[in-house]
């Protein structure tokens, strides 16, 4: 599984265990420092900061989720929208 951002830059990278049928993966959407680094030098305008629990977390955007297996690979939109 992989979570690129809007600059089609890879965020996240996590080889799953999968089999036939309905896979679960949980991911609390945080990114380490060094990515969350490289994506702030490289887009201004973001707004990526350090939580309370030393995390970073995935900012309000619309990222590419893929997941991959041999060949075959399948990409769809993952939108972080903020809470309420």
């Amino acid at each position: 599984m992989q979570i690129e951002n809007s600059l089609k830059e890879v965020v996240y990278s996590q080889k799953v265990k999968a089999s036939k049928g309905l896979n679960k993966h949980v991911y609390d959407l945080s990114i380490s420092k060094a990515t969350a680094d490289n994506w702030k030098n490289k887009d201004k305008k973001l707004k990526l900061e350090e939580a309370k629990n030393g995390k970073y977390y995935l900012p309000i955007s619309i990222n590419k989720i893929s997941i991959q297996k041999g060949k075959e690979k399948v990409v769809t939109d993952l939108e972080i929208i903020e809470s309420k």
